[in-house]
């Protein structure tokens, strides 16, 4: 909102308060008022032009409340800058001695203060890099990301001073993991095959045993009706050759279930692309060019 005074004659002050799109909100009469008004004190904000911003905190405070409140917000961020500055200074001491660990941590901290200072910012990655000299920081996960996510302007400072080594960097990986792409692919293909095949094995006699265990304990346990029934010794006969059968047949389904459980194991650890030396490889590979592509090409980049 605007205050503009546009006349001022013998006292008389008149002032017209503007939206930000320029619209005539309200006009005041300042002699009229007074002569309303005896007791009445105005407060004024200079809010700037265009600004939608509220502040909850600020709401029904007295005019001195307020003056405090802002002289006190005001004090802080001076504290907070000087705070700031003094902890880039340590920063960079610390780089001129070659020690890009303790430089690391005051950047960081001066950060805390100010997490849109670009000094810091870029004070931290020269820490992190040893003065770009050492790029392998940006291989990992979280530090990638972190690049990848970094305002455009530190961004380009980074692809400036590390840009043509990360370059090199992902190039040499991607000339590496293109063989093995082929290599680990065909692999896992020709295991596929012989795995799926061990497992159909061992389902087949898992089923077959365990049908075997399921039919003999039914056989028994038609046997047992039959005891009451008859003085014939037969179904004391059938009652212990079907539990005996279904015994046995229980514990070969067991085996047989113990490898079948290996097969599908092995079936899913042949997908797995850690499963093996060069697939391992290639995994490790495959995250830092990723990681690489991410601070080269910013966390929005199309795959």
């Amino acid at each position: 909102m605007e205050e503009r005074i546009l006349d001022e004659e013998e006292g008389r002050t008149i002032r017209v308060r503007r939206t930000a799109d320029g619209a005539i909100a309200d006009v005041t009469d300042a002699l009229a008022e007074e002569r309303e008004q005896t007791e009445e004190t105005e407060v004024v904000l200079d809010v700037p032009d265009g600004t939608d911003e509220y502040d909850e905190d600020l709401v029904g405070l007295t005019p001195e409340q307020l003056k405090k409140e802002l002289e006190r917000r005001e004090r802080a961020a001076r504290e907070a800058e000087e705070k700031r500055d003094e902890l880039i200074s340590e920063g960079e001491a610390l780089m001129q001695e070659n020690d890009f660990a303790g430089a690391e941590t005051f950047f960081a901290q001066a950060l805390v203060y100010d997490g849109g200072s670009e000094l810091a910012r870029r004070g931290l990655w020269r820490a992190r890099t040893a003065e770009f000299t050492d790029a392998e920081c940006f291989l990992d996960d979280e530090t990638a990301t972190e690049a990848s996510q970094e305002e455009e302007s530190v961004r380009a400072y980074l692809l400036e001073r590390a840009g043509e080594e990360l370059r090199e960097a992902r190039a040499r990986r991607e000339a590496e993991a293109a063989p093995l792409r082929a290599t680990v692919t065909e692999k896992r293909d020709a295991r596929r095959g012989a795995f799926r095949e061990n497992r159909k094995y061992y389902l087949i006699r898992f089923c077959v045993a365990f049908a075997i265990a399921l039919a003999a304990v039914i056989g028994a346990g038609v046997s047992a009706g039959f005891l009451t029934r008859t003085q014939d010794a037969s179904p004391v006969v059938a009652l212990c050759v079907s539990a005996g059968i279904a015994l046995i047949a229980l514990c070969v389904s067991l085996v047989f279930l113990r490898k079948l459980i290996v097969a599908g194991r092995l079936c899913r650890d042949n997908e797995r692309l850690t499963a093996t030396e060069e697939g391992a490889r290639l995994y490790e590979l495959e995250r830092e060019i990723e990681n690489l592509r991410l601070v080269l090409e910013g966390a929005h980049a199309e795959v």
